[in-house]
């Protein structure tokens, strides 16, 4: 995925729901801001070159909310079972 002209690689992970919980201590269980955060926490851990910290990051999804959009169809297409419904409601 492309992300301010550079290309990271998206990879389904245990790791990214990991590093999730770890930093929120708590599930990922959609939301808006969940999942901002585990979209931020797949760059990060998949791509050593991924050098925006979260607030910089939001400010580009800010402007480019179909990268959003982009990574939850990402997410539907990988998980296990199918029904996420990712960032359909507030947190």
């Amino acid at each position: 995925m492309e992300i301010d002209g550079k290309e990271y690689v998206l990879k389904y992970t245990f790791r990214m729901y990991y590093v999730y919980e770890e930093a929120r201590r708590e599930s990922y269980n959609g939301g808006v801001l969940g999942t901002n955060f585990l979209f931020f926490c797949c760059l990060t851990i998949n791509n050593d070159g991924f050098r925006m910290n979260f607030e910089d990051f939001t400010d580009y999804l800010d402007k480019n909310p179909n990268k959003v959009y982009e990574f939850i169809q990402f997410l539907e297409a990988n998980s296990t079972d199918g029904k996420k419904k990712a960032a359909t409601e507030r947190d």
